[in-house]
């Protein structure tokens, strides 16, 4: 007995709905991915630096002055989760300068209160301060200011190009 291509796509997609009702998880599992890929990717401003748990940090100049933001792991900025920052600033050919890093009105980053000097091309070590009043986290970055204004405006290109490109409307999964 020979079987049409018609009739078996008819019984398995008549099948469908009657396996998606037997297994309830799917239809969560499906909801959450579905969550999770609603969130776009934002743009970190500055340098960016990845941290890890999958976050990040942005490492900026707001005017002369050295600013950290923090993001979330969709790149979205996120409540700075150190209430302070110790930062000591390398130029080559001067003395090291040091400074305290405190929270943004917002309280989104950490800013230097005292400016940085031209050029603004150095090494720059950064200990972040927990609640607890610890050292919670040390970074060592290379910072050139024209390299980070440079990679801030092509990943907010990339941001406003990718929420503004077409929604790809999910497809159901075969049976």
């Amino acid at each position: 007995m020979k079987s049409s291509p018609l009739l078996v796509s008819f019984l398995l997609l008549g099948s469908a709905p009657l396996a998606s009702a037997q297994s309830p998880a799917a239809p969560a599992a499906t909801t959450t991915a579905a969550t999770e890929a609603e969130v776009p990717m934002g743009a970190i401003v500055g340098q960016p630096i990845a941290r890890d748990d999958g976050r990040w940090l942005g490492l900026t100049m707001v005017g002369p002055k050295l600013q950290l933001n923090f993001y979330d792991k969709n790149k979205q900025p996120e409540p700075a989760d150190r209430i302070r920052g110790i930062v000591r600033i390398s130029p080559p050919g001067r003395d090291d300068e040091r400074d305290v890093m405190n929270p943004t009105g917002d309280g989104t980053a950490l800013i230097s209160n005292k400016p940085v000097r031209a050029p603004w091309v150095f090494k720059v070590i950064i200990t972040l301060i927990g609640a607890d009043g610890e050292a919670a986290e040390t970074l060592v970055q290379n910072f050139n200011r024209t390299e980070a204004d440079a990679l801030t405006a092509k990943a907010q290109a990339e941001a406003a190009a990718a929420a503004s490109a077409p929604k790809a409307v999910p497809v159901p999964a075969a049976p």
